[in-house]
């Protein structure tokens, strides 16, 4: 602006201009505070509410970002160590000139092309690196024969599991078998540990075919999935699955061209928790580990399957038929308060049975100081606490929830009222004997009327203490 006004104003000093742009407009705030390179000491505005928050999303977002990059690549990471760790041997140095003694021929070729028995049998067994499947040679007979197998174990990997097949003859990794990532459902890779041959794939063939076997499987279709099978690029078979919920769980497969033209099958036996694998010689167009690799591969789905099933089957606490653990606790409960009470009721039976001894006795001798009034009044007290002994049993009995500290103190209440029970008897005695001894030419009727007030309060004070008796149980 200067130069510009040096031009047009013909060189005469620019001084309006540096006044003007010297002394700018008013503002709200005071020109000392706003932040300008003129005034670098000036104060800073604080930060809204708004533009914090928006710093600390982005911070955050960044944090979440660095924290699950780190995930990835320790995840990947542990794969490639386990996916070395399982194919180790698998490799064609190790399998330089090897005859495969567990192979058999086909029309494609001999034990050296398809590396693994024509038929097979195929059972789960336990191992250390997450279960293996057992590969026994069968004969045309379908029984089992003198050959050597092999061993389809399956390793752990945080991003997919690993399959290997060894041979049992001399412990050699032959093939191998992953999960092919980046693609739309389930597919697999197959290939020779050796580097010969073709690589083969088994897989599901695109988004519609997995939507197809997703609804197959929802409604439980004959055949609820169908797999594509391609050696390098070319599709070479079909592979069908059967849903175990129709029938047996099976797998066929058959030619792409020729729909009658089976290649081989593989049938699951459920009683026996085993497999049967059938190629035929004449007509199979895959070698015969490709067939037995995708069979062991719906092998462990089913065995996984499976073993879910039977860990929710243990974890239900209240099966179908028995009873849960809160039910056996009652009973047990049940069973201890009714042994309680079956010994306090015979501790209260014994006691009882004491009192009654103890009681005629003592009513036997007022009977026989003050006469038939007071025997007649001795058996009905007796008799009424005999009532009330049965009626406390019974009581007792009825409640046999009760612990045995209650059954202790209803058998030292019974022993106070033997106790009590005896002291009144003797009262009387004593009081009959000492009338007697008083006025001992009295006639029997004086004496029995002497003596009866007695025999009622020592009978008044027994029903007293069973009343407590009574209470206090």
């Amino acid at each position: 602006l200067k130069s510009c006004a040096r031009c047009f104003c013909g060189g005469l000093s620019p001084w309006p201009l540096n006044r003007a742009m010297s002394n700018p407009p008013p503002s709200n705030a005071p020109y000392e505070s706003m932040p300008n390179a003129d005034n670098p000491d000036a104060p800073k505005e604080k930060p809204t509410f708004k533009q914090k928050a928006k710093k600390f999303t982005l911070y955050a977002l960044a944090g979440i970002a660095a924290v699950l990059f780190v995930i990835w690549l320790a995840a990947w990471l542990v794969q490639g160590i386990c996916y070395k760790f399982a194919t180790w041997k698998c490799s064609p140095s190790e399998l330089d000139n090897y005859p495969y003694p567990g192979g058999e021929s086909s029309k494609m070729g001999d034990g050296t092309y398809n590396l693994v028995p024509e038929n097979a049998w195929l059972k789960f067994t336990q191992s250390a690196w997450g279960g293996a499947f057992n590969v026994q040679p069968l004969n045309q007979d379908m029984q089992l024969s003198g050959q050597p197998g092999g061993l389809w174990y399956r390793s752990w990997g945080p991003i997919f599991w690993t399959y290997t097949y060894v041979d049992v003859a001399n412990s050699k990794t032959t093939v191998y078998m992953r999960e092919n990532l980046l693609t739309i459902g389930q597919s697999h890779r197959i290939g020779r540990c050796d580097g010969k041959g073709e690589l083969y794939w088994f897989t599901e063939g695109g988004f519609l075919a997995w939507l197809s076997n997703i609804f197959g499987g929802l409604f439980h279709s004959t055949v609820s999935r169908r797999y594509k099978i391609f050696a390098d690029s070319k599709q070479v078979a079909l592979a069908e699955q059967t849903h175990p919920s129709n029938s047996v769980a099976s797998m066929s497969f058959r030619s792409i061209t020729e729909e009658n033209n089976f290649f081989g099958h593989s049938t699951y036996r459920p009683d026996d928790h085993e497999w049967m694998l059938n190629n035929d010689k004449e007509h199979s167009e895959l070698p015969y580990y490709v067939t037995n690799a995708a069979s062991v591969l719906f092998a462990f789905h089913l065995q996984q399957v499976e073993n879910n099933e039977n860990l929710v089957t243990t974890m239900d606490v209240s099966p179908s038929g028995a009873a849960s653990p809160v039910e056996l606790a009652s009973q047990g409960s049940l069973l201890r308060g009714s042994v309680d009470a079956a010994s306090s009721s015979e501790e209260l039976s014994e006691a009882s049975e004491a009192s009654k001894a103890s009681e005629a006795s003592g009513a036997s001798e007022a009977s026989k100081a003050s006469g038939p009034e007071a025997s007649e009044e001795s058996e009905a007290t007796k008799a009424s606490e005999a009532s009330e002994a049965s009626e406390a049993s019974e009581a007792s009995a009825a409640s046999g929830q009760t612990e045995a500290s209650e059954a202790s103190e209803a058998s030292e209440a019974s022993e106070a009222s033997e106790a009590s029970a005896a002291s009144g008897q003797t009262e009387a005695s004593e009081a009959s004997a000492a009338t007697e001894a008083s006025a001992p030419s009295q006639p029997a009727e004086e004496v029995q009327a002497g003596e009866q007030p007695a025999v009622e309060e020592a009978a008044e004070e027994a029903a007293e203490v069973k009343e407590s008796d009574e209470a206090n149980v």
